[in-house]
Parts: C-alpha cells; structure tokens; sequence
C-alpha cells in the first residue's frame, strides 16, 4: 500500500476559520479496480476534471482524502481547505472518498478499510479523539445508513453517489 500526496497536483480551496467537524464517507460509484498506481492517478484527474467541468466546481477533486480498493490512498486537499462535496457545510466536514461502486457491494477492500482507518484515526488530535471512536463507526458503511447525494456520469452511464456523514461526538 502506498500513500501519495498530491495535493500540489490539484487546485485546493480557501482554508476554513472553524474546526472541522468530523468525515463525510464517500464512494465514487464508478470502476473500483486499477492496475496500477499511475491508473489510479489517472483516475483522480479524470474525477478532477469532472467536478471543474461538468459539475463546475472550482476547486475540482471534491475530497480531502481518495482509498482505492489496493490500499494506496491519495491527499488531494488539504486538510483544511474547504473541498466541494457536502452542499453547504464543505466548510464543517473533510471529505474521504472510496474509489468504486459499492452500491452493491457491502464494503470497500480490507486493504481500502484499513487504509481509510489509518488516515482518520491520523487526523485525531485534529479533529478530536472522540472521532476516531465515531468511525470506528459501524465499521465504515456496513452498518452506518447512507443518504442519496447525487448522480454523476461516468463512460455514458450514470451512478447514484452516497455519503456517510460521520459527526464528532465529544
């Protein structure tokens, strides 16, 4: 498993004033497997590009955090910048994304979870240690409910996006 910062490689948004409340877990809902890791980042620019220009987002890549499904994961935004992937309280939650469809597939890898773990429970003394016990959190998505959020298109076919917001308990 690999971690890359590529944080230089994509436009980041105004820094946020206030303390971030928590994660909010996405999924991508489009392919869920590479071959390798410049796939992957190829992948992330191909989702950079669909949120500058389709979704015109200036920031682009919506998330703080990506985890593909080989455990290598990517920062594309800096902590505390301000991504666009909750409507109106990007300023309140970092936005972790899971790349793949998992609409029909309970979880993400154990590699993904371990991962997506490892990165949250990192942010800790960031965001707060009682965190870090949210999201030890039905461990992620297989018991914590979704909510629709939006439809994107990928290849010609359009996807159902769901989020998982994952509030700060103290």
């Amino acid at each position: 498993m690999t971690r890359v910062d590529l944080t230089t490689r994509y436009v980041q948004g105004p820094q946020t004033v206030q303390p971030k409340h928590g994660w909010a877990i996405h999924h991508s809902a489009g392919p869920r497997t590479f071959e390798t890791a410049a796939e992957e980042i190829a992948h992330l620019d191909w989702i950079d590009t669909f949120h500058r220009e389709k979704r015109g987002w200036e920031t682009g890549i919506a998330y703080q955090e990506c985890v593909f499904e080989s455990g290598n994961s990517y920062r594309t935004g800096d902590p505390g910048s301000i991504r666009t992937h909750i409507k109106d309280q990007n300023h309140l939650y970092e936005g972790l994304c899971f790349i793949g469809n998992f609409t029909e597939v309970d979880t993400p890898s154990d590699e993904a979870l371990s991962e997506a773990w490892r990165i949250i429970a990192a942010s800790a003394p960031r965001l707060g240690q009682c965190l870090v016990f949210s999201l030890a959190m039905a461990v992620f998505m297989r018991t914590t409910p979704t909510a629709p959020h939006d439809v994107q298109e990928q290849a010609g076919e359009l996807f159902d996006r769901y989020i998982v917001r994952l509030p700060r308990h103290d």
